[in-house]
């Protein structure tokens, strides 16, 4: 797990500990919002996530890490790339860090590849899948949110306008870490929506628990590539 679960009160700190400790915690919720958009979340819209998800894709344990797959999803992986330009990105992301390690591309999928270079498969229209310009940012605040709330039992999820507790809420540590980050600003208010939004039915919620599913589904026994 990347965050060490936190159970502490404020009441017995001083104010300079305080701000230590918010530094860090805004540093450690910076490299998980970092890690989401190399991974390629903020860039693109909900399907890239599901077939990541839903496809048991990840990423490998060597040096230089590449993206793994069981055998059996290629044609699968493959069909979504013909239909969401978003999975389509996602081959494409796939087949890079694989070249990249000096790993080849499984049967299948180096055809579809090899096809598209030379003209004879079409690019996915653009207007297949075409990504919701905010989901990305949104799911990445989420499932930092949802690992924070998780392992942080020192901080509330939202800060009540009146409350005159000294240690910020996790929201708020939420838009000081996303400033030094590729998304930069976002208030307070939309970071508490997203929380808001995740709780309900809809595709964040869905994806979400698509990706606590995947985090625990490793089947031994599972071929992979």
């Amino acid at each position: 797990m990347r965050f060490e679960k936190v159970s502490s009160s404020d009441g017995n700190k001083t104010l300079g500990e305080i701000e230590d400790l918010e530094a860090e915690d805004i540093r450690q919720a910076r490299i998980e919002i970092n890690l989401l958009i190399e991974d390629g979340y903020l860039d693109h819209g909900p399907e890239w996530a599901k077939a990541w998800y839903q496809l048991d894709l990840k990423w490998s344990e060597c040096e230089p890490s590449y993206v793994t797959m069981p055998v059996d999803v290629i044609d699968e992986l493959i069909m979504r790339a013909k239909k969401h330009n978003d999975v389509f990105d996602l081959v494409k992301m796939i087949a890079a860090s694989r070249m990249r390690a000096g790993i080849f591309l499984p049967e299948g999928l180096n055809i579809f590849l090899a096809d598209y270079l030379d003209g004879k498969t079409p690019p996915t229209s653009k207007g297949a899948g075409r990504k919701n310009e905010t989901w990305g940012r949104d799911f990445i605040i989420a499932r930092t949110f949802q690992l924070l709330e998780n392992r942080w039992e020192h901080r509330r999820p939202t800060r009540r306008p009146d409350s005159k507790r000294h240690t910020m809420s996790i929201s708020q540590i939420l838009h000081e870490a996303l400033r030094d980050t590729k998304i930069r600003q976002v208030d307070v208010d939309r970071i508490q929506k997203v929380r808001s939004e995740m709780q309900k039915s809809g595709s964040l919620r869905q994806i979400l628990d698509m990706h606590i599913s995947w985090m625990f589904d490793d089947d031994e026994d599972v071929r992979r590539v």
